[in-house]
């Protein structure tokens, strides 16, 4: 059903549909298992639900088996033909699960392009159009949108070019403006029948005003949810013109980029391997001739550190963005929105020119975009519409803000923007960028939720504004004036809200790393963070409201922090908590549990709640992660070592259960050493395990039987050195020996305890304290096909 908000109370979010190319741009077909891959590396790496299969001619004989292969990665699979193929069974594929069909015709007009129209409008399949180069004579826009609206399109998109796309021919001069005026007409004929249309990458001066909140250029594209996410639509630009082959090898090497013991190598390797695939052996060939050798050149610059040098720097770089801009769109005011005057344009376009317009100029590329009606498919509808808890929690936020006194102040003196230099002033810091990256300041506060924590961002403009909480997750949301007060409300159980000026806005979501979570941490360390700066920008009013001033009392007692990542694996996490809850002749209230898991899916929350009720005297904390780092040990340990109060902190697996004595025997030799670990382990067999995970045997009461019973001790293997699933170290110590980040476990945790071994010594080992591993069928530790 056709789902169209002709009002602005929905936000305007980021895209998130991805695209896989069907073949290159010279006809040649990928290979079925590269366009699985491709799929994959799409909802995987890009986090996109919703994919376009870019179809050039023939359709793939595997269509069946790719939509199948998506909703197995809980994606759905659209189809973007240019409507040359002969049609399938549209109703076989929509019963398979095909999303949508994206046609893109040769010419508007064309018999083919009315029969697919047709044929997706009988199987009841949504349908977005693009049209592309001049219009055939005689056309009418009036009889075209009631021709469109009648199928059900949804979304129509009439492009002055696409890089995906085959060029059109440029047209005459004098055909030129009739070509605008038949584009004007089309594009009001089509908002008045309800279909959301956009004027993809042309110019604003050739159009009408009313019309501006229509046009899409490329500052607009990746911020519209209709269009394309960012990195998969540049990744699908730049292998268009590969080859199957080179496109395979890129394939596979955005999918293992985290999976090595070298991952900042792959994240430079894998650009310049996408920009220059043919020369990839010649580099490793030079390398190896050339590794031993210091370049003078290759050392880093030294970076700006005065007030002064960083505003010349800001003013230069202002300067020499001004001087590339098309000298004919030098002085318009919207040189900082609109595509200006290209060489493409001008080739398409050759009888019309540009028209600046004078003013100030315009920063913020969205501000004529919010009058225009949005069509929002299922998936962005659930994106844009906010629960009732959410509504419940910006209503708590709003009472909160306007009639609280904040418990703190944080002024500009208190904290720093990272690694560079700022103004600090009485009541704001005043941020500068000469380029367009992200700053982040200073860490502002350790909070435990609930809290509130507001900012206002002013006298400047940047692409986006708001909080992080470390390297995975960050709440930020577009800056769409000069002048803008955030406020981020957190509920006891992690549930947020973002409040722009008032009113919630979705945070935006980033390819690669970055994902707004689902969930807050139980302790978490904000930074106000800014993206892109034009030039400089302030924040001020920065104040805290904190909801439960008990927890900063609670964690001054800590003396041991346990961290145990979690995925899907609940019922061991069960065993694992009620081992620690056992512990003879310790206090418990001076123990913290971090537990560092994927919300949504098991049932570690319950169980938390669980345990809290159970155990009141042990502090929890919750660090949520998404999906995307389920099988990242070493980046969630790293990321939420954070959280620990502790002295110590116990890097502990959710399959081990501990011996009743543990905490008591650690206490007597923690002053000889840095590094504590048992004896060894004894890998329980599966019977041992069913009974303990059904609760018939208590490991606290019957220790000495399951110790006695089947199953085999591992002593000291691994060469000696502690490894993963028990490793207790100082919380200092975690400042200078990181895990090694990848997307499995293997060494991970024994060159971690190498590392200790190197820089603080030889662990002590509990003498005769060996811990239970329960068995888990073979399956690895980061997550099983299904919950255990």
């Amino acid at each position: 059903m056709q789902d169209h908000d002709q009002s602005s109370e929905r936000p305007r979010i980021a895209p998130v549909r991805g695209i896989v190319l069907a073949q290159s741009r010279a006809g040649a077909c990928y290979p079925a298992s590269a366009l699985r891959r491709w799929i994959r590396a799409n909802r995987a790496i890009y986090k996109a639900p919703k994919i376009d299969l870019f179809v050039r001619g023939l359709l793939p004989t595997c269509l069946d088996e790719l939509l199948e292969h998506a909703q197995r990665l809980d994606a759905r699979l659209s189809l973007r033909t240019d409507c040359e193929a002969s049609i399938p069974g549209l109703n076989a594929l929509k019963a398979a699960g095909l999303f949508d069909v994206f046609l893109c015709p040769l010419a508007p007009d064309s018999l083919a392009f009315n029969t697919w129209l047709d044929a997706c409008a009988a199987a009841g399949l949504p349908i977005r159009i693009q049209f592309q180069g001049p219009f055939p004579s005689g056309f009418s826009g009036e009889d075209c949108a009631e021709r469109l609206a009648r199928a059900g399109v949804t979304v129509a998109n009439l492009a002055l070019y696409d890089p995906l796309a085959l060029e059109t021919a440029p047209m005459d001069a004098a055909a030129c403006r009739d070509y605008i005026d038949t584009v004007s007409s089309l594009a009001r004929q089509l908002s008045t029948r309800n279909v959301e249309t956009n004027l993809l990458r042309f110019p604003y001066c050739h159009f009408d005003e009313e019309l501006w909140p229509y046009i899409i250029g490329d500052a607009q594209f990746f911020l519209d949810h209709s269009q394309y996410q960012r990195a998969s639509f540049e990744f699908a630009q730049k292998t268009q013109y590969r080859g199957p082959i080179i496109v395979s090898k890129l394939i596979n090497a955005l999918l293992v980029q985290n999976s090595s013991l070298n991952p900042a190598l792959d994240a430079k390797l894998f650009p310049w391997l996408l920009e220059h695939p043919a020369l990839n052996a010649r580099l490793w060939f030079l390398h190896k001739l050339t590794r031993h050798f210091r370049w003078r050149w290759l050392a880093p610059k030294p970076r700006i550190q005065d007030g002064p040098s960083l505003e010349q720097a800001v003013a230069r770089a202002q300067e020499k963005r001004a001087k590339a801009f098309p000298p004919a769109c030098g002085n318009c005011q919207l040189r900082n929105i609109c595509l200006g005057d290209t060489p493409l344009r001008g080739r398409l376009l050759p009888g019309l020119t540009v028209q600046p317009l004078d003013g100030e100029p315009i920063p913020f590329p969205m501000c004529f975009c919010k009058a225009q009606a949005k069509h929002y498919d299922a998936i962005d509808a659930q994106r844009a519409q906010a629960s009732d808890g959410h509504k419940a929690l910006a209503e708590e936020a709003l009472r909160i803000v306007h009639n609280e006194m904040p418990t703190r102040k944080i002024d500009a003196f208190e904290y720093e923007i990272e690694g560079q230099y700022a103004m600090q002033m009485l009541g704001g810091m005043r941020w500068f960028s000469i380029t367009p990256t992200e700053k982040q300041s200073t860490i502002l506060a350790r909070l435990e939720p609930p809290f509130t924590l507001a900012v206002t961002f002013c006298a400047g403009s940047a692409e986006y504004i708001g909080f992080s909480f470390g390297r995975h997750c960050k709440t930020v949301c577009a800056m769409d004036s000069f002048n803008h007060c955030l406020a981020l409300h957190v509920a006891a159980d992690g549930h947020y809200v973002l409040l722009r000026d008032d009113i919630p806005v979705h945070p935006m979501e980033f390819e690669g790393v970055h994902y707004a979570p689902l969930r807050l941490a139980g302790m978490i360390e904000p930074r106000i963070c800014i993206g892109n700066i034009d030039g400089a920008i302030v924040t001020q009013n920065v104040c805290l409201w904190e909801h439960n001033r008990q927890a900063a009392a609670v964690c001054t007692g800590i003396r041991y922090s346990f961290l145990i990542f979690s995925t899907r694996y609940a019922r061991r996490l069960q065993a694992v908590l009620q081992s620690i809850a056992h512990q003879r002749d310790y206090d418990l209230s001076r123990v913290e549990v971090i537990v560092a898991y994927v919300p949504g899916i098991d049932a570690v929350d319950d169980l938390l709640d669980s345990f809290h009720i159970s155990y009141p005297a042990i502090h929890i904390v919750r660090s949520p992660f998404t999906e995307h780092y389920a099988r990242s040990k070493g980046f969630v340990i790293n990321e939420s070592v954070c959280a620990a109060s502790g002295e110590w902190v116990i890097l502990l697996d959710s399959d081990i259960i501990l011996p009743p004595e543990m905490l008591s025997e650690m206490e007597k030799v923690e002053a000889q050493t840095n590094f504590i670990a048992p004896d060894g382990r004894k890998m329980l067999e599966e019977e041992a395990t069913a009974r303990i995970l059904m609760g018939e045997v208590r490991p606290w009461e019957s220790w000495d039987a399951l110790v006695e019973g089947p199953g085999e001790f591992r002593l000291r293997e691994a060469e000696g050195a502690p490894i993963g699933f028990f490793q207790a170290v100082r919380r200092s110590c975690l400042d200078e020996i990181k895990y090694m980040e990848m997307d499995h476990f293997e060494w991970a945790d024994l060159w971690f305890g190498i590392h200790m071994r190197e820089k603080f010594g030889r662990e002590v080992r509990t003498s005769g304290a060996i811990v239970l591993h329960m068995d888990h069928g073979g399956s690895q530790w980061y997550g099983t096909a299904k919950h255990r």
